[in-house]
């Protein structure tokens, strides 16, 4: 299936927005939020995200746009990180290029995905994050390094720590030296000196993907060949299903497509008596084709191919 771009926009997260109440409240909002071009700019950045939300397409495809630009950028894994090592991660078509850049004075781009998928195979973030340390060895301080993983397998405190221990945001150039006495007399008598604050350290930046807007939602639909948009975000919010199809794409392709009579128009069916109470699950038994999507309000959602 080819991407779709959404022009996602990211929200900064930090350990102040963990609760539960706080990260929905900010996650269900795009302002504040950056576009892909902010976090570029960034040295070191965490983006996380539901299962399912498009964050590996994301990455993928940020990592061609930045070659097709001719800037230099690499995707790999965290497991395949932590078990092979940077360079042996990155495979034969990318390894050439990854020791060019070891010898120029490039910046490079690192996107590197699945935090979550290598926890599940009991890999440690940190023996990831040394070995990525070793790979860019020779100059950390070209290196953008962009994570990625499920919200739900970030523990904030200790992986932020990891983090920043072992692939520290590096510092700029030493600055010049402060000028003599007389240069500041100089300046203040004629009224030209200004006290320079000094410029703070970047941090790694950590940020949630943020949630669909309906423009967005329209957008991925229509590219999915759903034409009759107006009737599918009628569905979506006739069976209150905006939950899901705002925060997981998975679900936007799910919710319902008719394949057969009507192309595109979503199929709602509901069970004889409204009543959640009464109405369960179970009692969702679709037609021919279709099969139970979801269950909402005691609302039989069918998916019809």
């Amino acid at each position: 299936m080819p991407f779709i771009p959404l022009d996602r926009i990211f929200l900064p997260w930090s350990e102040e927005t963990e609760t539960a109440a706080e990260l929905y409240a900010v996650y269900g909002s795009q302002r504040g939020g950056f576009a892909w071009g902010k976090l570029l700019e960034k040295k070191r950045v965490v983006i996380l995200a539901e299962a399912g939300s498009g964050k590996t397409e994301e990455l993928k495809v940020q990592a061609h746009r930045q070659a097709v630009a001719g800037k230099i950028a690499f995707y790999a894994t965290v497991q395949d990180i932590a078990r092979d090592g940077l360079d042996g991660a990155l495979g034969s078509d990318q390894r050439k290029g990854f020791d060019q850049w070891r010898e120029s004075d490039q910046p490079a781009w690192f996107f590197i995905d699945s935090i979550d998928e290598a926890k599940l195979d009991g890999i440690r973030l940190d023996t990831a994050l040394r070995k990525i340390a070793d790979g860019i060895e020779r100059a950390p301080a070209r290196a953008h390094i962009i994570l990625s993983g499920r919200i739900t397998d970030w523990e904030f405190r200790a992986d932020l720590t990891r983090f920043e221990k072992l692939l520290p945001v590096p510092g700029d150039k030493a600055p010049p030296p402060p000028p003599s006495t007389d240069a500041v007399l100089v300046q203040a008598l004629r009224g030209e000196f200004r006290h320079k604050k000094p410029k703070e350290a970047e941090k790694p930046l950590v940020v949630l993907m943020g949630v669909l807007d309906e423009q967005r939602v329209r957008a991925f639909a229509a590219g999915n060949g759903i034409s009759h948009l107006d009737s599918f975000i009628a569905g979506i919010e006739d069976g209150d299903l905006w939950a899901m199809a705002r925060r997981v794409l998975a679900q936007v392709r799910q919710i319902w497509l008719s394949r057969r009579d009507d192309r595109d128009k979503p199929r709602r069916a509901t069970a004889r008596d409204q009543s959640p109470a009464r109405t369960r699950r179970s009692d969702c038994a679709g037609p021919g084709l279709c099969s139970i999507t979801a269950h909402r309000r005691g609302a039989c959602i069918w998916t019809c191919r």
